[in-house]
């Protein structure tokens, strides 16, 4: 029998419908019947496939585990490109947020100029009216100073055996030059600093870009409470699956290695996450501050 119709034979087994399963897992009914068709190409990805499937299983009470395992091999492999396509969203956010940065300082541009003109014309017409210009042709100049010294005398420095100290100041430019090559000897590269940046969010499913150049990854957890939470590798192994105490805080896991994490937690506004410091912010558009939040973390290592 194939996952899909072992999913849909349990789900009419317990008397849900479709509606049903998507109340209590929040995916679209449209990927659910995908599901149950076997048609996993139209899934969003390899990893929203595993997880639509695991979450899928949970719902009808079903040891997801051993229904991926046991169904492997109509999944999808782990290896294939996972990466949503959200560049040209991104790319039309970003037109359309300087496109309207924009606009008002060219609808001002007109005016801007009209003013200055204005201020230029009245600078000229008060220049005119004080008689700025009218001083300097009167001639109301000081007179230069009489070039008769009058009989004063002009008095010499004695006469010394003492040769004048021809000698030159010293060259500061070695000075300048050891100072510059002090500043080129301490400008050392300095490794950038890791980023964690959410790419896409829907229905409280966020999709999180990491980038870093460190050779080692952690993930570190740390709560005010307590919160559901489960961790999964790239794989699919589970490195947490419970709930997380504030007696446990901070919790961390070395994912070094992996092109992807799955996490997904309750709770939402109680819990820290971050890779090697760079935290991990939730979406303006969470359903509310207690709904379950699932998401996915590509690890894209940057060679220095």
């Amino acid at each position: 029998m194939e996952i899909g119709n072992k999913l849909k034979e349990v789900r009419e087994e317990k008397g849900l419908s479709i509606n049903d399963i998507e109340k209590m897992t929040k995916i679209q009914p449209r990927y659910l019947h995908a599901i149950e068709k076997g048609e996993f190409s139209l899934l969003p990805g390899t990893f929203y496939t595993r997880a639509f499937v695991k979450e899928y299983a949970i719902a009808l009470g079903l040891d997801s585990a051993q229904i991926l395992e046991e169904y492997s091999h109509e999944l999808p492999s782990t290896t294939e490109d996972t990466t949503i396509e959200y560049t040209r969203l991104q790319r039309n956010k970003r037109n359309n947020d300087l496109s309207s940065k924009k606009s008002p300082l060219l609808s001002l541009l007109p005016t801007i100029i009209v003013g200055v003109l204005i201020i230029g014309v009245l600078f000229i017409i008060y220049l005119i009216s004080s008689d700025y210009f009218s001083s300097d042709e009167n001639g109301t100049s000081t007179p230069p100073a009489s070039e008769d010294n009058g009989g004063d005398q002009v008095k010499l420095p004695p006469e010394t055996d003492e040769e004048p100290n021809t000698q030159k100041p010293e060259d500061d430019t070695t000075d300048e030059n050891t100072d510059e090559s002090k500043d080129e000897g301490t400008d050392e590269s300095v490794n950038e600093e890791p980023e964690l940046k959410l790419t896409e969010f829907n229905n409280d499913q966020s999709t999180y870009d990491f980038t870093y150049t460190e050779d080692k990854v952690v993930i570190t957890f740390e709560t005010e409470g307590q919160n559901w939470l489960e961790v999964e590798d790239g794989n699919g192994e589970s490195l947490y699956y419970g709930t997380f105490q504030q007696s446990d805080s901070p919790m961390e896991f070395d994912v070094s290695g992996n092109d992807q994490i799955y996490v997904r937690y309750g709770e939402p506004t109680t819990l820290s996450i971050d890779l090697n410091g760079a935290p991990l912010e939730l979406s303006d558009d969470i359903s509310s501050p207690t709904a379950v939040q699932r998401a996915w973390i590509n690890l894209n290592q940057k060679q220095e």
